[in-house]
């Protein structure tokens, strides 16, 4: 492959490769999607060519600068041998499939809109790929390392998950640079694979700022009612929502509990996967109890919206957490949050100015917190207050653009010119 600059034309605007799941939404709620359709249109506002690569677009989406790969074929022999792969190692051939597909059309981008950038997700390795075969630097985003968040709702002991959080390690290594949402995941990412990753840096995942009439408001809301939104999952921990719940209605028998969010099974400790009617009918035995929780099941946004506003409280329970959606839409709506203190979502909540932390796994802390708000609405309001501050100064998608185009034009001048292929193995 020819010859590509690092650095675009004067005369110019700067060109942006973009990887996706989705565009603009899909049909399963995605971190990476929202934080796409949030910092595409901040960048091209800055006057930025972006050009969104994804594996599904929206119907009726018209955007010339949106492109599917296309995937990649091979004879029957290789079929064949793809599927004697998969035997043997679960996932492999159609990880690489994927990585050729990718790479792919990042090269036809690069033929034909000498692109300057690529930013893409860590997932599976496939940043690795595209920096061994194309030209255009790579940064890697670390929205969810897969020795993080598989650990939540994978066994780690498979040849899967371990040949997956390799070939992520491999990967992060080869790329031009890497961001990340949160501190705490970069700091994780460079302890389990021992790389310096000097070109490196936070940047916080972008959200629009919520119009004060939109806000939260504690004369509105239900008093006494409780707003989860995730999974129920190991991860989201969805259960120890529910075990925090029911400690809230045993003191507090107005409570009520809204769950929002795709029921994924939550494995316990002697493998058996609860769902949650099951679960909420093993820790809640009183009917009462039970018709106190309203399970919804995945929403669309509209109706989270109108759930943050009508709840007293929002709870994020996560294990861990990089920098989840969930609770910066609660900030920025001015929510009274209660979150774990774990990961990311340290650095978004300081304990008792704009919300409440609590011990992550632990449903009795989790409750002590809940009560805590549910029983003085005015420091509740004060919080929420104080969070909706927070996400309008830290989130802001044009602060989050110059934030994010700054880092990039570092890492192409420090990448000076490369061919395909030249950042190794």
């Amino acid at each position: 492959m020819a010859e590509s600059s690092s650095r675009p034309e004067p005369s110019r605007p700067l060109r942006i490769a973009l990887l996706t799941p989705a565009w603009p939404i899909g049909p399963v709620p995605n971190g990476i999607v929202t934080y796409a359709r949030h910092v595409v249109p901040a960048l091209r506002a800055k006057g930025i060519e972006v050009f969104v690569v994804t594996s599904y677009v929206a119907p009726d989406t018209e955007d010339p600068q949106v492109s599917v790969p296309r995937q990649a074929r091979g004879s029957l022999i290789v079929r064949a041998l793809g599927r004697l792969q998969h035997t043997v190692s679960p996932g492999a051939p159609s990880e690489r499939r994927d990585a050729r597909s990718i790479a792919g059309e990042i090269a036809r981008l690069e033929r034909e809109h000498a692109i300057d950038l690529v930013e893409m997700e860590e997932s599976f390795g496939w940043c690795g790929a595209v920096a061994e075969r194309c030209a255009t630097p790579v940064v890697a985003r670390l929205h969810g390392p897969w020795f993080l968040n598989g650990a939540m709702v994978e066994d780690t002991t498979t040849r899967a998950f371990r040949r997956r959080v390799r070939r992520e390690g491999v990967a992060i290594a080869q790329v031009a640079g890497v961001s990340a949402p949160s501190r705490d995941v970069l700091e994780r990412t460079r302890a389990r694979y021992g790389h310096a990753l000097a070109d490196a840096e936070v940047i916080p995942n972008p959200l629009p700022p919520v119009a004060p009439a939109e806000h939260w408001d504690a004369h509105s809301c239900e008093r006494d009612t409780i707003l989860f939104v995730g999974r129920f999952d190991r991860h989201k921990a969805g259960d120890v929502a529910i075990e925090a719940f029911a400690r809230v209605r045993a003191a507090l028998p107005s409570a009520r509990l809204l769950f929002a969010g795709q029921d994924s099974g939550v494995t316990d400790a002697s493998g058996r996967v609860w769902h949650v009617r099951e679960f909420l009918a093993g820790r809640l035995t009183r009917a009462a109890d039970r018709d106190a929780v309203e399970y919804l099941g995945p929403q669309p946004p509209d109706a989270i919206r109108a759930l943050r506003r009508r709840a007293a409280l929002t709870l994020i329970c996560s294990r861990w957490e990089n920098f989840p959606y969930t609770l910066g839409e609660a900030m920025s709506f001015g929510c009274p949050v209660v979150a774990t203190a774990t990961g990311g979502l340290v650095e978004l909540v300081s304990d008792g100015e704009n919300g409440l932390l609590a011990r992550p796994d632990d449903p009795d802390d989790l409750a002590r917190a809940a009560l805590e708000l549910l029983r003085d609405p005015e420091r509740a309001a004060r919080l929420g207050a104080h969070a909706a501050a927070t996400s309008a100064k830290l989130l802001s998608p044009d602060a989050v653009a110059d934030q994010t185009l700054a880092f990039y034009r570092r890492v192409l001048a420090r990448s000076g010119p490369r061919t395909a292929g030249s950042a190794g193995a």
